[in-house]
């Protein structure tokens, strides 16, 4: 099957030529052509305009044009078809140049024989087809390139600059035929170690950086050896990286301000990585210290190190706090501790935090001095609550004293003095009236005097208390406390004999007591409820009036002297029986006094 026919325009002013050039195609083997013939280039230029062609052969010396400005309007007219030239005109120099300005071939006709035509033809079409695709892809390639985000820009042997993307254009504006570093740094010559140069004579890549000092932006710049048409050029691609840059420079600024923040915190810092056999926490390394670290520590030099290192032993005297680490380098969770590290012997405060799987940040303070002051609070606590104790039993014991000599021996005395009155009284004659009724009252005012000592005596020491018990006791106490203040009382007291031991019972007592006596002095209330239950292994005691009520934040801010003995004493009682003391009140509000009390106590 024969090819397809080649469509020939021959462009030629001699028929005899013409002739002879359309008879060495029709002799070719192998290949049919379809030959138009014109005799002038204007002929030429409007069938190239008008049909489809594949290869034209043209003669430079026509009646309305001459030389090489023939090809040019015939090459401009028709870029994409090839160019044979086939002239008479022998002129090295003239076929030199119009190779170069994109003819095929040049043929001499007096040189001309089929075979050269035929291959000419074939070379040119085959060439062009060449060209032309590499043309597409080159269209393709900048076509990417003008679509990137980096500026472009390929640039010769002495730096001109022969293609510039829309980025490049954006940054630096049009290219023009100026070179690199005119353009880019306003420039006469190359810059000195110029990387494009260096790569144009190595022939291998290189990378750097570049701020434009016209513009004030800093560029990654990649330099690459590109081949194009049997020539060496350099392709230059620069990423805008200042944002990035600045970014860099305010990650270091802030690097750097954090570090001297740690360096100069009082508090000691380690960063560490926790380290594990068979899933579990065995070790961690010291990975970065500050200055305090080794300040509180006194450890030397231990980045790098284990803790097994650093201090020998602490894996087996302080497993726990190597289970602590593991558990946040695990988890992320982060925890407080106040421990006391065996190794060392020393107390610290540790917060320990984790943002990357068995890494772990452990920001510490000593606190062994403040440990043995909270120790020694604790004791000198200790010791006050004991003296106050001891006290309330001693104010207990002079209470049941007086109490007993009130009843035993004022009492009797004045028993002793009433009766003595009295026998006085009946012994007087009858004309002494005025003396019988002084006696009578001077009877009866040792009769309140006595009532009087028999009320105190009872005050100091509830005789019911320890006759019948708890409940009845208070229940008295609200009575007496009711018929005095002209209230109305509540009560909601389950049994509690034999709840508690006498002196225990006698505590509870006294607290009541004392709110009862603050609500008589202070509260102006006109309702008193007070409930006694017991509910598992707690007993609650709750005194609730509906009085004045008292700013108690105020109240109890002040020292305890001055809040009074009344609410310091409840308080300290509720203590002595390892229960809890609880008031509310507000102004206008009422007061609520609630004391809770485990049994056994």
């Amino acid at each position: 099957m024969r090819a397809k026919p080649i469509r020939v325009l021959l462009v030629e002013d001699n028929p005899g030529d013409a002739r002879l050039i359309k008879e060495m195609l029709a002799d070719a083997e192998g290949q049919d052509f379809s030959i138009e013939w014109v005799s002038r280039l204007a002929d030429g230029l409007e069938h190239m305009s008008r049909d489809q062609i594949d290869v034209v052969l043209l003669d430079l010396g026509l009646p309305d044009s001459q030389g090489l400005d023939t090809f040019l309007k015939a090459r401009d007219q028709a870029p994409q078809v090839p160019f044979v030239v086939l002239t008479g005109l022998a002129d090295e120099n003239l076929a030199l140049t119009a190779l170069r300005q994109g003819a095929q071939d040049y043929l001499y006709k007096d040189e001309t024989h089929p075979n050269l035509i035929l291959r000419a033809i074939r070379y040119a079409t085959e060439r062009k087809q060449a060209e032309q695709a590499l043309e597409r892809e080159r269209n393709k390639l900048y076509s990417v390139l003008n679509a990137l985000p980096a500026f472009v820009h390929l640039k010769d042997a002495d730096l001109s600059i022969r293609f510039a993307n829309r980025r490049f254009t954006e940054f630096f504006g049009e290219p023009g035929n100026k070179h690199c570093y005119e353009l880019l740094g306003g420039r006469s010559k190359p810059c000195e170690n110029c990387s494009a140069l260096q790569v144009l004579k190595s022939k291998t890549p290189d990378k750097g950086e570049w701020t434009d000092s016209l513009h004030g932006r800093t560029f990654e710049v990649y330099n690459y050896p590109f081949c194009s048409d049997d020539e060496l050029l350099v392709l230059t691609l620069g990423l805008d990286i200042t944002e990035r840059k600045k970014a860099e420079e305010a990650l270091r600024q802030s690097e750097e301000h954090y570090r001297s923040l740690f360096d100069n915190m009082l508090n000691g810092y380690a960063y560490c990585k926790m380290l594990f056999e068979n899933g579990q926490p065995c070790d961690f390394i010291y990975l970065n210290v500050n200055r305090a670290f080794e300040t509180l520590t006194g450890l030397q030099n231990v980045v790098g190190k284990r803790v097994s290192e650093v201090i020998p032993g602490i894996r087996e005297s302080d497993p726990e706090l190597i289970e602590l680490f593991g558990r946040v380098a695990l988890t992320g969770a982060p925890a407080l501790s106040e421990t006391f590290v065996k190794a060392m012997g020393v107390w610290f405060s540790i917060s320990v935090y984790s943002q990357e799987k068995e890494y772990l940040v452990v920001v510490f303070d000593v606190i062994t001095e403040r440990k043995k002051a909270e120790e020694a609070l604790r004791q000198s606590e200790e010791s006050l609550r004991y003296m106050a104790s001891q006290l309330l039993h001693a104010q207990e014991r002079e209470r049941l004293r007086v109490a007993h000599e009130l009843h035993d021996d004022l009492g009797q005395s004045l028993m002793l003095l009433k009766l003595q009155l009295s026998i006085m009284s009946r012994g007087l004659p009858a004309e002494l009236q005025n003396s019988r009724q002084e006696c009578g009252a001077a009877i009866e005012n040792v009769q309140e005097i006595i009532d009087s000592v028999r009320r105190l005596s009872h005050d100091l020491i509830p005789p019911t208390l320890a006759e019948v018990g708890l409940k009845s006791a208070i229940n008295d106490l609200l009575e007496e406390f009711c018929q005095h203040q002209g209230v109305d009382c509540a009560a909601d007291i389950d049994e509690a004999k034999g709840l508690f031991p006498p002196d225990t019972e006698l505590i509870l007592y006294r607290i009541l007591q004392e709110s009862l006596t603050n609500i008589g002095k202070y509260a102006q209330a006109t309702r008193v409820s007070i409930s006694l239950k017991r509910k598992d292994h707690q007993v609650f005691l709750s005194v609730e009036d509906n009085g004045l009520g008292f700013d108690l934040e105020r109240i109890m801010a002040r020292r305890d002297r001055k809040r009074g003995l009344g609410l310091a004493s409840m308080e300290e009682r509720a203590r002595m029986l390892g229960g809890t003391f609880r008031i509310t009140s507000a102004l206008n509000m009422g007061t609520k006094i609630q004391v809770t009390v485990p049994l056994g106590k």
